[in-house]
């Protein structure tokens, strides 16, 4: 049996050690020891969280197409009007957020996760990427499932309060939440760079303002920008501020794996929704667009 390595410190020990020799933390045992394997020998050792939501974004956009397929007007939705449509029972299965819907408090969760089109989905994936190889290593991949999650709910509850999209989906809200924590984590870190990032923020949400607003129909989301944007800054923020210690750490993971099954387990949940299969029951007829 290979010997443990601390997952705090990095130093190798003894199979029989239950802690660390080194830093004095306890070591996983055998069970945990096999699921970190796992996860390193499918996502690898690194950047695995930011692989691991990119692969379910993915997924589930390839998902709702399949679901679309046998809609009428079934095409690829490339974007910027490119014709290609998907059925509304196809995009509330997929986890799209849509405001009337109230007791389905999970797709707060889900419409991370949900994209509308090739287009959108392929930019939003460019960001995550690059900001993942940025931010997960400084931050540990604990803390940016948090962050990740934290901003992504927090870009959907301004559009709640705000009201501007009663149907929205798309990462982009997380995406300027990574934005952000750059922002307020040079900031805590005391770091010059914070001006830089700042800038750059500010230019994205006012592109992204001026692209919604030449856009029919007001496609941008703009209060989830400028939600995850400023959530991300105070998550950020907080994290350059906090004292690392091993336990912290530890606590940080755990907290990161029980965000990854929340996540996992709000998609199952929208595909089992009785709500998409009313809809397409209901509204979706054979003699209509089925």
């Amino acid at each position: 049996m290979a010997a443990p390595k601390c997952p705090y410190c990095g130093t190798l020990n003894s199979v029989s050690e239950p802690r660390c020799f080194q830093c004095g933390e306890p070591l996983p045992g055998p069970v945990g020891r096999e699921v970190r394997r796992l996860l390193t020998t499918a996502l690898g050792r690194d950047l695995w969280v930011t692989k691991l939501f990119l692969g379910l974004c993915w997924l589930g956009f390839a998902l709702m197409l399949l679901d679309n397929a046998r809609s009428s007007f079934a095409g690829l939705p490339l974007g910027m009007g490119s014709g290609g449509r998907i059925a509304p029972s196809a995009m509330l299965r997929a986890g799209v957020l849509v405001e009337p819907v109230v007791h389905e408090w999970w797709r707060y969760v889900t419409a991370v996760f949900f994209h509308f089109n090739l287009l959108h989905i392929a930019f939003n994936s460019v960001w995550l990427w690059s900001l993942g190889r940025t931010l997960e290593p400084e931050l540990g991949s604990g803390r940016f499932t948090l962050l990740y999650l934290v901003t992504g709910v927090a870009g959907f509850g301004a559009n709640a309060l705000l009201g501007p999209m009663p149907l929205t989906g798309g990462a982009s809200g997380a995406v300027f939440g990574l934005f952000g924590a750059l922002v307020g984590y040079s900031l805590g870190r005391k770091s010059s760079l914070w001006r830089e990032h700042l800038s750059r923020l500010v230019i994205f949400v006012v592109l992204s303002a001026l692209l919604g607003a030449g856009m029919s129909g007001g496609g941008v989301n703009n209060a989830a920008h400028i939600g995850g944007a400023v959530a991300g800054v105070g998550v950020g923020f907080l994290f350059a501020v906090e004292r690392r210690r091993p336990a912290a750490h530890r606590w940080f993971g755990y907290f990161g794996v029980l965000g990854v099954i929340a996540v996992v387990a709000a998609l199952v949940a929208t595909q089992l929704s009785p709500t998409w299969q009313a809809y397409r029951e209901h509204v979706e007829s054979p003699e209509g667009i089925w």
